[in-house]
């Protein structure tokens, strides 16, 4: 058994949800180099100029974004004041991004398994937690509700550590992926369905959009017994992908194609999945920051597939936008129905 299983409650009803919601999910973080070690001193913010942009491009879909603000972001005036000002329109809220090598307290080694928070002992990332909890309230003049582990590094205990400090909502679960090679979580025998935490019931957890497409995936979204194997045989060989029977997808521009992602989300959605996440990174709206974007016309190529994919959840889906506090607000709602 893993220390994720002591989270996982029911999931939540989404039926409620006559539209799909779509949140767009921001990695607000720092420039570093991705193939190379952490390191504490790699804070650069030179893509701040470049967030009107993306915002742009969201705000005329129809979307709201979530900036989830680590350390670095926060401390960038200018990233920090373009935030505020959506914040204030309401075209945008902030959250939480723990990235542990550049959050205080210092008092870790950097190293790859130090980058996963839950590695740190409890009471070292309860401590980063609060520091960076403490910094996004004194900047933006109010409480993160919605928290992000960097590199998805969560456990079990940080649960408790956010409920503690006041957290609503945990974004942090990758379903499907399996991170323990390099020290992470393992997080292959989670969905995409949205879920309150078994040990602290006022913490919602919803996950990373991820999942299935191709003429095998209704059987792993069907829940029998056999779509386990299926998903077990897909993990072990790979070949499936390459026969086009089945292929693991996140919903993200970065790295994914747009027809790729309108084929997950129909999936998803003829699935149940009512409530769906679209993430990137801050840095990839800048050429060279990140693997996804080389040039000035990759940038380019990125922002027209976020415009084209808004429009086809909008219009062809009927989809709407929110923020993960309309969900946490609608779910808490059920929940305390009865």
């Amino acid at each position: 058994m893993s220390d994720l299983d002591t989270i996982c409650g029911t999931p939540c009803d989404q039926s409620r949800f006559q539209r799909p919601r779509l949140l767009v999910l921001i990695h607000a973080e720092e420039e570093f180099d991705w193939s190379a070690g952490f390191s504490r001193d790699a804070t650069d913010m030179t893509h701040a100029e470049r967030l009107p942009t993306v915002q742009s491009v969201i705000e005329d879909a129809g979307f709201r974004a979530t900036y989830l603000c680590d350390v670095p972001f926060a401390r960038s005036q200018i990233a920090a004041d373009f935030v505020r000002t959506c914040m204030a329109r309401g075209t945008a809220n902030m959250g939480a991004q723990l990235h542990a090598w550049v959050t205080p307290p210092h008092n870790e080694t950097v190293s790859d398994r130090n980058s996963f928070q839950c590695n740190l002992s409890a009471d070292l990332e309860r401590a980063k937690v609060a520091a960076l909890t403490d910094l996004l309230h004194a900047e933006f003049d109010t409480a993160p509700a919605t928290f992000l582990a960097g590199r998805y590094g969560y456990g079990a205990r940080t649960s408790q550590a956010l409920a503690d400090l006041g957290y609503q909502i945990n974004v942090s679960i990758d379903p499907g992926r399996d991170h323990s090679p390099q020290g992470g979580p393992n997080y292959r025998d989670f969905t995409a369905k949205p879920f309150f935490d078994k040990a602290s019931p006022a913490l919602l957890h919803i996950p990373h959009s991820a999942g299935y497409v191709g003429w095998l995936a209704r059987s792993v979204y069907d829940g029998t017994p056999q779509s386990r194997a299926i998903k077990e045989i897909f993990d072990a060989v790979r070949l499936t992908a390459r026969l086009g029977a089945l292929s693991q997808l996140r919903l993200s521009p970065e790295g994914f194609q747009l027809g790729d992602l309108q084929a997950l989300t129909k999936a998803l959605y003829a699935a149940g999945q009512r409530v769906f996440t679209y993430s990137f990174h801050s840095p990839t709206i800048a050429p060279g920051l990140t693997p996804y974007t080389e040039s000035e016309g990759d940038v380019a190529a990125f922002l027209r597939s976020i415009r084209d994919y808004l429009i086809f959840f909008r219009d062809e889906l009927g989809g709407m936008s929110a923020l993960p506090e309309d969900i946490y607000a609608r779910f808490s709602t059920d929940k305390a129905a009865p």
